[in-house]
């Protein structure tokens, strides 16, 4: 099936790109923030992280902002 006028998904690197200072992202497992963390980092932008735990995913996320 041929569906027409669907967006093409940004690349990570794109969405973070839009990021401004304050910003923050949510990733619930160790692997998607090491991803998003290293992206950030290649992009070279500065961040911080916090380690929490959420009880609806049964263990941690992190969240990670924007801070330069």
């Amino acid at each position: 099936m041929i569906e027409s006028g669907v967006p093409i998904p940004k690349k990570k690197s794109e969405i973070l790109k839009d990021m401004k200072v304050g910003d923050r992202v949510f990733c619930k497992d160790h692997q998607e923030y090491e991803g998003v963390r290293r992206t950030m980092y290649s992009l070279g932008m500065k961040y911080k992280t916090k380690k929490i735990r959420k009880p609806d995913l049964a263990g941690y996320g992190f969240y990670i902002w924007r801070i330069e």
